[in-house]
């Protein structure tokens, strides 16, 4: 979170005027989608703000921090790529009957397809620095450990 962020370096009143500034476009867009689509609708109009508030989030980001517009894309692209891959894993899969159960196959469908295909994408990008690689460190300790 680029809140998180904000207030670790010391603007917090720039990460209380961004979080405003997310509720203020939130409550309506929750409030009119809540009525007119229910949970699904709520769902949809939270993500929808986000991903309108998005480059509000970054340009503050880029006040505060020596980043460029470049270099965060850079950083997202292959976790953007992930998340949708699998968005559409888990939409186009026909999941069993009772909500635990498909909860439980969801999760685990999103959970393998995101790190595959983060994993993919990490080693055709030449495996830049980042959370891929510590992700990978930490797959290869974890089988030497098994093996040993």
């Amino acid at each position: 979170s680029v809140n998180t962020v904000l207030v670790a370096i010391g603007h917090v009143r720039l990460a209380a005027f961004r979080t405003w500034g997310y509720v203020i476009l939130l409550i309506p867009a929750v409030a009119i989608a809540g009525v007119k689509s229910g949970p699904e609708g709520v769902v949809i109009a939270r993500m929808a703000v986000t991903l309108i508030f998005l480059p509000v989030m970054f340009y503050a980001l880029m006040c505060v921090l020596p980043v460029t517009a470049e270099q965060i894309v850079r950083r997202l692209w292959r976790p953007t790529m992930a998340a949708l891959f699998m968005t559409a894993a888990v939409r186009f899969l026909s999941a069993p009957e009772g909500i635990a159960l498909r909860l439980f196959v969801h999760v685990s469908l999103g959970m393998i397809v995101f790190t595959m295909v983060l994993m993919l994408l990490w080693l055709m990008s030449g495996r830049p620095s980042g959370a891929e690689e510590i992700i990978a460190r930490k797959i290869v300790s974890f089988r030497q450990r098994l093996i040993v």
